[in-house]
């Protein structure tokens, strides 16, 4: 017993856990372009139909509160689709076993759990629910059931298993590929806009643009700009393809009651509305616009802006665009603010030389920011440029580490050795309110009079007169303080705080550009890195095509292994008697000890690393590794991690393919990916190696037999033409002799003798015939072809005027459909059609109508010949014998013949490499068919 089956169930079953791994690796292929999720299962459908007899299958979403399919197997009825296309209920339980699982449910036939969820299975017989998961979440499900009561075979399991874990693998690497192209999508809209956007303080210019860079990432939206002005929302700016009525309303303006702009002003989010109604909004013109979003704008903490963005061509968001819409939003937000707190500043008209400063020194740090990548570098510009706008002073910024506050930029002189050496040593997290407070709150902290000894010792911030703190935010969340402290008193202006409230922002605004950059430079890498395995992957699987025997393919393997993952040692095992032998190896065992216990071979029963995965014919990856389970002792003591790979074969497990670690634990999924995906490549081609060797004895052996019988069959035909040849002689003298006898008895020759010497002619007569046909079959094996392009119709025409003279006053019916042109020897081509029709018009003798129909049927590498007859037919039990030498199914008294005309139709038409083929019923006549080759 294994996995509670008998031994010779699993036995029996491998075979097909081979075809199982075929259908894997082939849908894996197929997933290594991107593909959408309703597209791979349409691919899975093909697979069914060739793997799994008498199976169908759906893939269902959770749409509107029920499970509706979303593609479904072609073999389904019409009403069974019309079920599944209206939804069935959440709580179904095989469904939601699955989806709270994320594991496959398996039903045996004849259970009721999940019935009805399709009626695949009319007779109760076995079904699958196999969760689709990506991304950790389960994205729909996967259901297989077949028709009959017949439980579940091994095979059939193992096939849908695969199919499944393949699907999963291919939707999630779908997943991943898309979600780097919106994020990718996203930074570009993003950066485009901040770059055009960044010095602009044209409130209507700054929305025209952000109008723009929508437009020209989502060409298929359009995108509307509101102000808001008391109790309404106000249309200013709009993309051109807004319809006159609807801008006609938006002028009018939007309350600002209106459900999805007071959700979105609430919640101080974007709101992305999908099937949006645009009545429920208060613009019942625009109801075109299957989906809506909405980017609420804020300044000082108040909601002044509006950017709606609406779609006529889908009802559902993307997230790609859910991406844009945000990018270009934050973008606009930023810039929206900075223009209103320009215009504030010049509305006021204080402090213009600081002001201008201020503009100048963030000019500059812009500058600096758009083209520095380093975010310590980034930081230190900020405080260079803070500096330069107040009085003496210098500037400090803390990050976050444990307890303590670690200061890591900081530019200025502290004046004082004792103070340096208490920000170097770190303040205390929750004993410095300078640092905790913007950090608690996410809100600057501004002290015209610093309070001493609050954060250190009074004696050593004697000189420290004012300080401003403020929280550097990276996506929402504070990630260090920024602090400027003063030498001089200073009342810390409305100026002064747009200065360091601009600065940190964009300094923020940097930060996050700078991390978004380095994300995207490290999925670049990643992705390149992936590229770069697939690509040697694909060289390497190429190269497991060729006709390299076992070991060399296991060693490709190990090499390529080698270079992939880091590992110390590869080594391929294989078990004779009780002992595991070392066959191949690349690498280093480490010592002197465990190569030696290498050499005189592995005890399998102790060996359990080994013994594990030949006998559960899984992949078994050991971390951290157990100095115990192989009972070696010390010998391993220095091996950290390790992953064995059983090679199956039909004939059950070939070897244990087996990596080592020596210098870290642990196997990272994208390693498994590659070692279990080398290890299914290395699989299929030692069973294609195996099968290129029996395929390779089974030719040897055919082409003995063939041989054989090319022999025989020339031995046969000079047999048949010798005697033939031989016949000549005897017949000659008898046909000679009756003569001579004849004209010597004249007269005297009585009634009884004349009737006797009348039988021996007709038979000496009769045997002539027979010996003309069997040197013509022995002719038409014997003389070469002579190949051409033959047109049927003209040769059946010739052949029908030569039948119609000797048809002895009869009418024949001719139906002689258009025939195409084919490919062959235009004489013997003549004798075929000879015979067979000659055959037509011969037993329609008896029939009042004789009708004889031909035709055709043009296919794309043959055509076949039809003739049908309306005659005596035949009794279609004998139809074998129909086209054997000297084969008949009548009467000589019935209708004349040698017996020999259809096996030289076969004959000629096998040379052609054709086939030949009659139907037929006694008193119904009867149809003859051939192939013949098209023309090239």
């Amino acid at each position: 017993m294994r996995d509670g089956l008998p031994l010779d169930e699993h036995v029996a079953a491998a075979p097909e856990l081979a075809a199982a791994l075929e259908v894997f690796l082939a849908l894996t292929d197929l997933a290594g372009s991107e593909r959408d999720v309703l597209d791979l299962t349409r691919t899975a459908y093909d697979l069914i139909d060739t793997h799994l007899t008498g199976y169908s299958a759906a893939y269902f979403e959770a749409r509107d509160q029920r499970w509706t399919a979303q593609t479904w197997s072609p073999a389904l009825t019409d009403d069974q689709v019309d079920r599944i296309r209206a939804g069935l209920p959440l709580d179904m339980p095989a469904f939601a076993r699955a989806l709270e699982t994320h594991h496959p449910v398996f039903i045996e036939a004849g259970h009721t759990e999940g019935r009805g969820h399709v009626d695949f299975t009319d007779a109760g017989g076995p079904s699958c629910v196999y969760p689709l998961v990506a991304a950790g979440e389960v994205r729909g499900l996967f259901v297989v059931g077949r028709r009959g009561g017949h439980p579940w075979r091994p095979r059939d399991r193992a096939l849908v298993e695969a199919l499944g874990r393949s699907l999963t693998l291919a939707l999630d690497r779908t997943e991943q590929a898309r979600g780097l192209r919106e994020e990718r999508a996203a930074l570009e809209a993003f950066a485009v806009f901040t770059e055009q956007a960044g010095s602009e303080t044209d409130v209507l210019t700054l929305a025209r643009e952000a109008v723009r860079v929508v437009r020209d990432n989502l060409v298929h939206v359009s995108v509307v700009y509101y102000e808001r002005g008391g109790d309404r929302w106000t249309a200013r700016v709009w993309s051109e393809d807004v319809a006159p009525e609807v801008i006609a309303q938006l002028v009018q303006g939007v309350p600002v009651d209106a459900p999805n702009l007071a959700e979105a002003v609430e919640r101080g989010v974007t709101v992305f509305v999908d099937r949006w109604d645009a009545a429920a909004d208060a613009v019942p013109a625009a109801r075109a616009y299957g989906a809506a979003a909405f980017v609420p704008l804020f300044s000082g903490g108040e909601a002044r802006w509006m950017l709606a963005v609406g779609t006529r061509d889908t009802r559902v968001w993307s997230e790609r665009e859910k991406a844009v819409v945000r990018s270009v939003g934050r973008a606009f937000g930023l810039a929206l603010d900075r223009a209103h707190t320009a215009r504030q500043l010049t509305a006021q008209h204080l402090e213009l030389d600081a002001r201008t400063r201020a503009l100048d020194g963030f000019a500059a740090l812009t500058h600096e920011l758009g083209v520095q990548a380093d975010v310590y570098e980034l930081i230190r510009r900020a405080q260079e440029v803070v500096l330069s706008l107040l009085s003496a002073g210098y500037v400090l910024y803390y990050e976050r580490e444990g307890p303590r506050w670690r200061n890591r930029v900081q530019v200025g002189d502290v004046r004082d050795a004792d103070l340096q050496a208490f920000i170097d040593a770190g303040p205390r997290v929750g004993a410095t309110p300078s640092v905790d407070v913007p950090w608690t709150t996410r809100r600057a902290l501004y002290q015209d009079r610093y309070a001493r000894g609050s954060d250190t010792p009074p004696e050593l911030v004697g000189h420290v007169s004012a300080a401003a703190s403020l929280p550097v935010m990276r996506d929402g969340e504070p990630v260090g303080v920024f602090i400027a402290v003063l030498f001089e008193h200073r009342a810390w202006s409305r100026e002064d705080r747009v200065v360091l409230e601009t600065v940190v922002g964009s300094l923020g605004l940097a930060l996050e550009r700078a991390e978004q950059t380095r994300q995207l430079a490290e999925q670049r890498a990643e992705v390149e890195a992936r590229n770069r395995v697939l690509s040697s992957f694909e060289a390497w699987t190429r190269d497991l095509t060729d006709d390299a025997g076992v070991h060399e393919l296991i060693r490709r393997a190990q090499a390529l292994l080698y270079e992939l993952v880091p590992v110390q040692a590869t080594v391929y095992y294989e078990r004779e008697g009780d002992r595991w032998w070392v066959r191949s190896m690349l690498g280093e065992y480490g010592n002197d000890t465990l190569r030696q216990a290498h050499e005189v071979g592995l005890a399998h029963a102790s060996t359990g690393n080994l013994r594990a995965p030949f006998e559960s014919g899984e992949v078994t990856y050991v971390e951290p590794y157990d100095e115990t389970v192989d009972g070696l002792g010390d010998a391993t003591a220095h091996v950290r991690a390790m992953a064995m790979l059983p090679l199956g074969s039909s004939a059950g497990i070939r070897g244990i393919f087996g990596l080592a670690r020596f210098e870290r634990g642990g196997w990272s999924s994208t390693e498994r990916s590659i070692i279990e995906a080398v290890g299914n490549s290395l699989r299929l081609a030692l069973d294609r190696a195996d099968k290129a060797a029996d395929l390779a004895r089974e030719r040897t052996a055919l082409a003995a037999h063939t041989a054989a019988l090319t022999a025989a069959n020339e031995e046969l035909e000079a047999f048949a033409y010798s005697v033939s040849h031989d016949l000549r002689t005897p017949v000659r003298h008898i046909t000679g002799y009756t003569t001579l006898l004849r004209r010597r008895l004249g007269g005297a020759l009585d009634e009884q003798a004349a009737r006797y010497l009348k039988v021996v002619e007709d038979a000496a007569d009769r045997m002539n015939t027979l010996i003309d046909a069997m040197l013509d079959l022995s002719r038409t094996s014997r003389q070469p072809l002579q190949m051409g392009v033959v047109d049927l119709e003209a040769l059946v025409r010739s052949v029908q005027v030569e039948l119609d003279a000797d048809a002895e006053g009869r009418t024949l019916e001719w139906r002689v459909a258009p025939l195409p042109l084919a490919q062959g020897d235009h004489h013997l081509l003549r004798q075929v059609l000879l015979n067979v029709l000659g055959n037509a018009v011969k037993y329609t003798r008896g029939r009042e109508r004789a009708v004889i129909e031909v035709s055709a049927q043009d296919r794309p590498h043959e055509v076949e010949v039809e003739v049908r007859d309306n005659g005596a037919g035949f009794d279609p039990r004998y139809v074998h014998k129909l086209f054997g030498v000297f084969q008949r199914l009548h009467r000589v008294d019935e209708f004349e013949g040698t017996g020999v005309g259809l096996a030289n139709v076969r004959r000629i038409v096998h040379r052609h490499g054709g086939t030949v083929s009659a139907s037929g019923a006694p008193g119904e006549g009867a149809t003859f068919r051939f192939t013949l080759p098209k023309p090239a």
